[in-house]
């Protein structure tokens, strides 16, 4: 009997096969040397990295077993994409154009990768938490005629309990995440009417590292987006952003809405996707930007980048 998926990549697998070089890449925990301690880059490769055990796991009682078995995320939601992904990714770094139906799949890939993302999770699930919690007053309960006899007394303290149970309970926050992946597998073209089509309406590049490097890494939360007020978000695509996606060590997806190629409102058929060469100054830009928004990994095809790296941020460089 075939074994059920214990782990649960956060970051897929097939993303991070595009950053092995002989079979291997290397990856550092800038975290731990920020605080000081003696951390170097070590060997990995994807199926060691960026996954918990049962992440997707979708236990009893939180959905309809008989609408989705425990591992609908991980098997249906999550792979559906990730079966298209190199396909997807072969296409826009060789070809000019891409069809509306794939600039779409990559759109939705992007979103993906950050829903499922434990930074999402553990910085957004805080915020939308705290927004269900301060929206929840007495007067919104008060809506079937049924609870009117009840005092209303009882009723705040019925309401008092159910947030309590809310804000300690660390089920909601994961209930809320899975539902968000499910939702949007489900409605897809519903909501490429928002974010989907926004991106899908912007400009995008592929920028292609020197090649003698240095080249992109990634993290253990993939892509950046530096807002037009100079700061960077975990996820923006709207109102003055560029945003970036490193695919491989030579390649790295931009997406920027400060120029717009408007596929979905004007219906054009294709989507262009310009090569742009670009300096080593640009790379390490990018490469830096990625770091304010990691869980704690870079990954990296090149041990000596990652060393240079450790040692510019390191309290004990030796």
């Amino acid at each position: 009997m075939k074994q059920k998926p214990k782990k649960h990549h956060y970051v897929p697998e097939c993303y991070l096969d595009n950053f092995l070089r002989e079979g291997k890449f290397f990856t550092l925990d800038i975290r731990k040397v920020l605080k000081g301690f003696n951390e170097f880059p070590r060997d990995s490769n994807p199926s060691k990295i960026c996954y918990f055990e049962d992440y997707y796991k979708i236990e009893e009682g939180v959905f309809d077993q008989n609408v989705f078995n425990e591992l609908f995320v991980e098997l249906e939601v999550l792979k559906n994409l990730e079966d298209k992904y190199l396909g997807l990714y072969q296409k826009v770094i060789t070809e000019n154009q891409l069809s509306l139906d794939d600039s779409i799949l990559i759109a939705n890939f992007i979103v993906q990768l950050k829903l499922r993302n434990p930074y999402w999770y553990n910085n957004q699930q805080t915020k939308i938490k705290k927004e269900v919690i301060d929206s929840a007053t007495l007067e919104s309960f008060e809506f079937e005629g049924r609870f009117d006899s009840i005092p209303k007394e009882l009723k705040q303290f019925a309401l008092d309990l159910l947030l309590e149970k809310i804000s300690n309970n660390p089920k909601f926050d994961k209930m809320f995440q899975l539902r968000t992946l499910i939702r949007r597998y489900k409605e897809q073209e519903e909501l490429n009417n928002g974010v989907i089509k926004a991106m899908v309406n912007c400009k995008w590049n592929i920028l292609c590292a020197p090649d003698y490097g240095p080249f992109f890494i990634t993290t253990d939360n993939p892509g950046i987006s530096l807002g037009i007020d100079k700061l960077f978000y975990n996820t923006r695509f709207t109102g003055g952003f560029t945003f970036y996606l490193p695919l491989s060590p030579k390649y790295c997806l931009c997406i920027t809405d400060y120029e717009k190629d408007n596929v979905l409102l004007e219906r054009k058929p294709f989507k262009q996707v310009e090569k742009l060469n670009i300096n080593q100054e640009t790379v390490f830009g990018i490469n830096d930007s990625l770091i304010q928004r990691v869980n704690k990994l870079l990954i990296a095809a090149d041990k000596s980048y990652l060393s240079a790296i450790r040692s510019l941020n390191s309290p004990n460089p030796k």
